[in-house]
C-alpha cells in the first residue's frame, strides 16, 4: 500500500472501528499521516467495550508522537472517538 500513496492528496481520513484489528497501529498511522494534507483531519472511533479506554489513550498517546494533535473529541454512540489533524 505505501507504494500507491501518494504523499500529502487527502483532506480527510477515516479510521472507523479498525485500529484495533491492526497488526501494526504505528505503521497505520505513519501511512495516514504520509497520505494527508498538513493540516487534514483524521476521525478515529473505536469500539466501546471492545477497545478499553486505557488502550484508546495509549493509541492517542501514540499519534501524538508521529505527527498528529487531537482537536476534538465527538460524541459518537457506542465509540470512543477523537478527531485528530495532521501536524506540518
Amino acid at each position: 500500500m505505501a507504494d500507491r500513496v501518494c504523499p500529502a492528496w487527502i483532506d480527510f481520513a477515516l479510521a472507523f472501528a479498525v485500529v484495533h484489528e491492526v497488526h501494526d497501529p504505528e505503521g497505520l498511522f505513519s501511512q495516514i499521516h504520509r497520505a494527508l494534507k498538513p493540516g487534514a483531519s483524521c476521525l478515529v472511533a473505536e469500539p466501546k467495550g471492545h477497545v478499553r479506554r486505557e488502550d484508546f489513550a495509549r493509541m492517542l498517546s501514540m499519534v501524538k508522537v508521529h505527527g498528529f494533535d487531537v482537536v476534538d473529541r465527538p460524541r459518537i454512540q457506542g465509540s470512543l472517538a477523537v478527531v485528530l489533524t495532521r501536524r506540518n
